[in-house]
């Protein structure tokens, strides 16, 4: 976890509905500047953690310190939040309800209608400020919501399922607008079950399922926990075969290799070689963030244990 200063600190923060416990002791740090990932199937308890992050709904354990303070109420002009369930004032101009939403968050009027220019800008839809939500594609409308969200210049921007109905263009669009945010230092959390986007976006996950901790730390580290024991290999030539090793052919020149248990890499690399072997490239296999996700949305398991507290 990089040095930054922690703009988000969740320690032990439990939730219950009537008899149904929605979260068990969550715990986790968001630092300035990062892009955090929310993972989980639906029921995990996503939505209940993002409303008590921006101060909809208060945990019935646990602490949650943002931006310095546990008085949420202080911060929220500071925090900005897209939630999953959309909602534009239909028959308005783009441009008077962003600076509405502005003015909501204690801008003038006056700064609030240049903001709201601002944020059109930074979305690629200044172009239509003076047109009406109910005349714009989803994949458009989508944009406006970030560009609300974004509107009052938060340092913390919440997204819940941001690229939900996008075609692949308008998907690599919003990524691509997300990426523009991070770079300029704004710390966001993507609540999302699209997992390239993570993979290419954010720096550290948490994953829930039944409203408990399953995963969590950055995206490297949390792969890495999954490693199998298949090493890839591109090769000239033929391929020597080795005894207790499984080849399974990919392309030309290439092949996925079962090492049996206990067996290490550079030793099978070594055997290789002295067995005449042209090998142009070597490395272990790593399962995806959606593979994992799958595995740990049917209750596999984590391979090392409990979900670890990277603080």
């Amino acid at each position: 976890m990089s040095d930054a200063p922690l703009v988000i600190e969740a320690l032990h923060v439990g939730k219950t509905y009537a008899s149904h416990r929605a979260l068990e002791d969550i715990t986790f740090t968001i630092a300035r500047g990062e892009c955090f990932a929310l993972l989980g199937p639906n029921g995990a308890g996503k939505t209940t953690l993002l409303r008590i992050l921006t101060d909809i709904l208060k945990p019935d354990t646990g602490t949650v310190r943002i931006l310095g303070t546990k008085n949420l109420l202080e911060v929220k002009d500071r925090v900005g939040y897209l939630p999953e369930e959309r909602g534009l004032y239909k028959k308005q101009k783009i441009v008077d309800i962003l600076g509405y939403l502005g003015e909501l968050k204690g801008m003038s009027p006056r700064r609030a209608k240049e903001r709201a220019m601002e944020a059109l800008n930074a979305v690629g839809m200044a172009t239509y400020a003076q047109s009406k939500p109910e005349a714009l594609s989803k994949g458009m409308a989508q944009r406006i919501q970030v560009a609300a969200t974004l509107v009052h210049d938060p340092e913390v921007a919440i997204f819940d399922e941001p690229f939900s109905g996008l075609d692949p263009a308008s998907s690599q669009d919003m990524q691509e607008l997300l990426l523009a945010e991070k770079a300029r230092g704004r710390t966001l959390i993507l609540s999302t079950h699209q997992m390239q986007p993570v993979e290419r976006l954010c720096d550290r996950l948490l994953m829930l399922n039944k409203g408990r901790m399953v995963l969590y730390g950055a995206i490297s580290e949390v792969r890495g926990r999954y490693r199998t024991g298949t090493i890839r290999i591109r090769y000239d030539g033929d391929l020597p075969q080795i005894p207790g090793v499984a080849a399974e052919p990919v392309a030309i020149g290439e092949a996925r290799l079962v090492l049996q248990d206990g067996a290490a890499p550079h030793e099978l690399m070594a055997e290789l070689l002295a067995a005449g072997a042209k090998i142009t490239g070597f490395e272990t296999e790593v399962p995806t963030l959606e593979e994992i996700f799958v595995r740990e949305a049917h209750g596999v398991g984590n391979p090392m244990g409990e979900a670890r507290n990277d603080q």
